[in-house]
């Protein structure tokens, strides 16, 4: 049985955490011995992996107290250096290099480095930018000669870790039969919401953060007619500021934040139309999720290209927001269900069903690169 480490952020409603999730849980439990360092504080989903009977150690973010961070990890390979077969290190930016090569140093385990991110995951300024552009530089580097394995969920995301160095796309799969479209929770959700059948709901996908881009979709509803309504999920250092901005706006009618539910997948069914505004994506897993389920999608043109699967994804200028009102306005919302489960077909042909990233990533664990 193979011991396998997974380093991630393990926060509820991340979409890390559930690729992580999705990934390791479809593979043979008598193959694999799951464990998992959280990188984050957090501990919202601390049942999930008591459940999945996944042992979870923390290290300290390395935002929170960079010193600790270190000393935490240090600690960590002292006592459990030669406790795992392969460590599976998954990070946004190559900045962070310092746990890596500790691993390297002190274990004997096989290094496998994922990069998740086409840029930083909180962007810095002045100085701070400087400094961590310097710091990249090395932990490419650095990165390169300690790992044995590096993956990527995008070309982009590859080049923005690794550089130039050889790098296998270990697709974003999805479990399709959970993204389909549902008419029977579409009217039940609406309902519970107090929302008609005559309102279109533009739905919104993603971390408060800046990198998401949420003021963007804030905009775009404003200037849209009152038949349209937002629904944005996910929590984040700006839950506090967009409620302000709603209020502010006189529109807390037609905004909700929805935070994160259980249920995601299902909500997808309410929404008439997808907006991804982000300013930089990795790969883009909810803009997957909403192709899955027969939506109209409008994304920046940052988005890389991997995750613009299906005709249903429209590309536009973030500078250019009236593009977006009159693509938005002009959308036709009929034919859903057809149109969800020719995009499902789509989507699992071209490699993005969790079954067949669950497959690849085996082989790879296995050390099968064939």
């Amino acid at each position: 049985m193979k011991k396998i480490l997974v380093v991630g952020d393990f926060i509820k409603g991340s979409g890390l955490t559930n690729y992580l999730l999705n990934i390791y849980s479809s593979l043979p439990k008598d193959e694999f011995l799951i464990s998992c360092v959280s990188y984050s504080g957090q501990h919202n989903i601390d049942t999930v992996l008591e459940e999945k009977k996944w042992e979870k150690f923390e290290v300290t973010p390395i935002t929170q107290d960079i010193i600790k961070h270190f000393k935490d990890w240090n600690n960590f390979f002292k006592l459990h250096g030669n406790d795992f077969d392969e460590i599976h290190f998954n990070y946004s930016a190559p900045w962070n290099f310092i746990a890596i090569l500790l691993a390297k140093l002190k274990s004997k385990a096989k290094i496998i480095v994922q990069s998740h991110n086409n840029y930083y995951s909180k962007q810095p300024k002045g100085l701070q930018k400087k400094v961590l552009a310097v710091l990249n530089v090395t932990g490419r580097t650095v990165i390169g000669r300690c790992s044995d394995i590096r993956l990527a969920v995008s070309e982009d995301s590859a080049q923005w870790m690794f550089g130039k160095r050889n790098v296998q796309i270990l697709k974003n799969g999805i479990n399709l039969k959970d993204f389909e479209y549902q008419p029977g929770p579409r009217e039940e959700l609406r309902k519970s919401i107090g929302i008609n059948k005559e309102k279109k709901i533009i739905g919104f996908v993603g971390t408060l953060e800046k990198r998401k881009n949420p003021y963007f979709a804030i905009e775009c509803l404003k200037k849209l007619n009152k038949e349209y309504i937002l629904l944005m999920f996910g929590q984040g250092v700006l839950k506090k500021d967009l409620e302000k901005k709603i209020m502010d706006e006189g529109l807390e009618h037609r905004i909700k934040l929805m935070g994160v539910v259980d249920n995601l997948n299902e909500w997808y069914s309410v929404f008439d139309l997808f907006l991804f505004p982000s300013l930089t994506e990795g790969f883009g897993f909810a803009l997957l999720e909403a192709q899955a389920n027969g939506l109209k999608c409008f994304s920046s043109t940052s988005i890389p290209k991997e995750a613009k699967i299906t005709n249903d994804v429209t590309s536009l200028n973030l500078s250019e927001i009236n593009k977006w009102i009159d693509e938005i306005e002009k959308t036709s919302i009929n034919d859903r269900e057809r149109r969800s489960k020719q995009n499902c077909r789509i989507i699992e042909k071209k490699g993005f069903s969790i079954e067949n990233t669950s497959k690849q990533f085996k082989r790879i664990l296995l050390g099968d690169l064939s």
